[in-house]
């Protein structure tokens, strides 16, 4: 993983960070970007692609079956 700290407040300590991951083990491959507001991007060895809201409760999720929404329209 490699945080991304930022939002540093008068003692210079981040109060937010991004993230970057990258998992290659077997079974569970994947790369996850979070935006330090909560917003996050997860490609899946399941052949799948997820947007996700901070909330969780939002979602657009691209595979080759086709694209699915979730969430308030």
């Amino acid at each position: 993983m490699v945080p991304v700290p930022y939002d540093f407040d008068a003692n210079g300590v981040a109060q937010k960070a991004h993230a970057i991951t990258v998992d290659p083990s077997t079974g569970n491959s994947s790369i996850q970007i979070c935006h330090g507001e909560g917003f996050g991007i997860y490609l899946s060895d399941e052949k799948k692609i997820s947007l996700v809201s901070p909330n969780g409760e939002n979602m657009l999720i691209v595979e080759d079956d086709g694209v699915s929404v979730s969430g308030d329209f």
